[in-house]
């Protein structure tokens, strides 16, 4: 293990980076230095899990798809039980899992390894934010935007919710800003998965964060209403 010289800006956001590659880790502390924001460095997979019991505050996993001792996103998903970490995919290849296996396994971003720095500093940035960041057509594919007819189906209550769950906020952090019920945000939820015909949470946060400027400002505007 070697940590980072620079650590964390005024936030103390700290980073795992397990990555098999030791140029590759030097480009990605370069990125965290950017956003300035410092890292704890593995090689393999098995070191993760000590790391993040003993580094303390972790609050993203960059890891190689390629790690030697990670065998398959189940591994990922049993390493992650019950505990909240986003993770960051970082692949040298056309990524073979389909979008449900990558995000029930924990994984908010998929990058590729041949992205420059600058693009790789604002997908990590962005999931550090709480958003999510999938780069390529597989992914690109699944996270197409709701129709505009979807969209206008949508009442202002609805539109309210849409616009915190983009965001990355759970059903309980979105019924503290509106100011609503648990279960009526979880029942709206529901509701925008029918009128959009996007069936999953992260798809359909991803989708609306593609939406044209226009139709953002609509969701930003609809909190206004939402009594």
């Amino acid at each position: 293990m070697a940590e980072c010289d620079a650590l964390c800006g005024d936030d103390g956001l700290r980073v795992l980076l397990a990555d098999q590659s030791p140029l590759y880790r030097e480009g990605v502390k370069l990125a965290l230095n950017c956003s300035g924001t410092g890292c704890v460095e593995v090689s393999h997979f098995d070191a993760i899990a000590a790391e993040l019991t003993e580094a303390g505050q972790i609050d993203l996993l960059v890891l190689d798809s390629r790690l030697p001792g990670f065998a398959s996103l189940s591994h990922l998903k049993q390493l992650l039980d019950g505990v909240e970490i986003p993770v960051l995919l970082t692949t040298d290849r056309t990524h073979d899992q389909g979008f449900n296996d990558v995000m029930s396994a924990g994984v908010r971003g998929v990058v590729s390894k041949t992205v420059g720095l600058e693009t790789l500093s604002h997908a990590i940035g962005s999931l550090l934010k709480g958003h999510y960041w999938f780069q390529g057509p597989r992914f690109n594919d699944q996270c197409k935007p709701p129709n505009s007819l979807a969209l206008k189906s949508l009442s202002q209550k609805e539109l309210a919710v849409l616009n915190l769950l983009k965001d990355g906020l759970s059903n309980r952090q979105i019924s503290i800003e509106l100011d609503a019920c648990e279960s009526t945000v979880k029942r709206r939820v529901s509701t925008l998965y029918r009128k959009t015909d996007i069936r999953n949470r992260a798809r359909l946060a991803l989708a609306a964060r593609a939406l044209p400027t226009a139709s953002l400002e609509q969701l930003r505007v609809a909190i206004k209403f939402d009594a």
